[in-house]
């Protein structure tokens, strides 16, 4: 799911962190001990930090979210030693928020459980340190609700995750379905059993793991799709090294399009070896755009080859072979 880009909501969410931070340096000479306050602001910023750069799926990693934990244990009772003997809240209590924003990122990275420890333990211990008079002045209402609202966010998202599986999985099994119709009336039977066995194996993963995807097996099953129409619309591109090269591309993110125009159905076995060497060599030198490869029939070259990048005036690469 790609509704929301991911830097600009990493960015504001990470400003929006950095702000309590902040006010906690603002406060700087209301502290009675400076020590414990560096050590708090140090803990806080590597930790929230460290779970908003950590990209390797939506579920937060096991490392960063220990170390937001600690934070959250940490954090009130460091603070709670800079301020000295006297209980005062407002500005000086600005890790009560902070923690709670800390919580809110795990709870909407999946870690809904820790989240809940984390705030617990906050409220603990500022509730120890500071009465009830200290837990509503350090403002633990609203911190209670930033962790409340990224759990209602954190179960729409994940419900949003399953959804869009869910949706993927049956577009493939729709394009399969229709694809492969199409080819019947032009290929046997042979053929139209291989393109739904090669759908077959990411159908039954999706529905084994009821649409709950990793990113590597989303990105497997929109490889599928794409290889499915590559066999039904590309025949003739069907090639061993081709079919490599053209699904590397595509896992780096290029964009790629194989139309069989009936080019190569009258040429020798030697002239196809070369035309395919020369489009995997090419091929594998595309990083970035989109690479439309075409056969062409009644001309005097048998396969086009162009390689474009967006908002470009001339292709990268432009090929009649």
């Amino acid at each position: 799911m790609r509704l929301i880009r991911r830097a600009p909501l990493t960015l504001f969410t990470l400003a929006f962190g950095y702000y309590h931070a902040t006010i906690g340096l603002l406060a700087w000479q209301e502290y009675d001990r400076k020590f414990p306050e560096v050590l708090t602001l140090q803990l806080y910023l590597v930790a929230i930090t460290w779970a908003m750069l950590d990209r390797k799926s939506l579920k937060l990693s096991a490392a960063p979210t220990a170390l937001a934990l600690v934070a959250a244990a940490l954090m009130p009772l460091l603070g709670a030693a800079a301020i000295g003997d006297e209980v005062r809240t407002g500005s000086e209590t600005w890790y009560v928020v902070g923690v709670a924003t800390l919580m809110a990122i795990l709870a909407v990275r999946q870690r809904p459980v820790i989240a809940f420890i984390g705030t617990g333990a906050m409220i603990l211990e500022v509730g120890i340190w500071g009465g009830i008079d200290g837990l509503l002045g350090s403002g633990i209402v609203g911190a209670i609700l930033i962790v409340i609202t990224a759990q209602a966010a954190s179960r729409t998202i994940a419900q949003s995750e399953v959804a869009a599986s869910t949706y993927l999985a049956k577009a493939i099994s729709q394009n399969a379905s229709q694809e492969a119709e199409s080819a019947a009336r032009q290929l046997a039977k042979r053929r139209i059993e291989q393109t739904l066995a090669t759908a077959l194996p990411v159908l039954e993963l999706i529905s084994s793991k009821a649409g709950k995807l990793t990113k590597s097996e989303k990105q497997l099953a929109r490889l599928t799709e794409a290889g499915i129409r590559d066999q039904i619309r590309a025949r003739a591109f069907q090639q061993k090294a081709l079919v490599v090269a053209v699904r590397e591309a595509r896992s780096r993110g290029v964009e790629v399009q194989l139309l069989d125009d009936g080019g190569l159905e009258e040429i020798s076995s030697s002239e196809k070896s070369q035309i395919f060497a020369t489009l995997v060599e090419e091929l594998g030198r595309v990083r970035t755009g989109k690479v439309v490869i075409r056969s062409v029939d009644q001309e005097q070259w048998k396969v086009t080859m162009v390689a474009l990048q967006p908002g470009a005036e001339a292709p990268d690469v432009f090929l009649r072979l």
